[in-house]
C-alpha cells in the first residue's frame, strides 16, 4: 500500500528537480474578482497523477503519509532482524490496547511466557 505514495512522492520529486512540465506549481494568484488563490500543485506522469489542489494541504497529505509508513516500516524491519535469545524466538508484534504500558507505543517485543506471552515495552 505504501508503494504507489511513494511511487507519486518520488515522481513530484523529479519532477520539481528537473524542471519537467508535467509538473505545474503555482504560486499566489490574483483573481479578476479580486480573491487571491494560494500556491497549487498540479501533476500528471507515467500513471501518478495529482490533480491541482493546494500545495499546502497537499504536502500536509504527504507529510501524513510518510509518518504513517515509517511507523509501519520500522517494526516490521526490526522483526525482520531480531535475533532468538537461547531457545526464546521473539517478535515484533503489535501489541493490544489493553495490554499497553504507554497508549502511544504501539509495537512491542513479543516473548512466548506463558500462555499469552509477553510484551516488552
Amino acid at each position: 500500500q505504501a508503494v504507489p505514495i511513494i511511487m507519486e512522492l518520488r515522481r513530484a520529486r523529479n519532477c520539481v528537480d528537473h524542471r519537467k512540465v508535467e509538473m505545474r506549481l503555482t504560486g499566489f494568484e490574483f483573481q479578476d474578482n479580486g480573491r487571491v488563490i494560494s500556491p497549487t500543485i498540479e501533476m500528471n506522469l507515467a500513471g501518478s497523477i495529482i490533480p491541482r489542489q493546494d500545495l499546502f494541504g497537499y504536502l500536509t497529505r504527504v507529510m501524513g503519509d510518510l509518518i504513517n509508513i515509517i511507523e509501519i516500516m520500522l517494526p516490521y524491519l526490526a522483526g525482520k532482524h531480531i535475533q532468538p535469545m537461547g531457545l526464546l524466538k521473539p517478535q515484533i508484534r503489535q501489541v493490544p490496547e489493553e495490554k499497553r504500558r504507554f497508549k502511544l507505543v504501539q509495537f512491542g517485543i513479543w516473548m512466548p511466557f506463558g500462555s499469552e506471552g509477553f510484551y516488552a515495552q
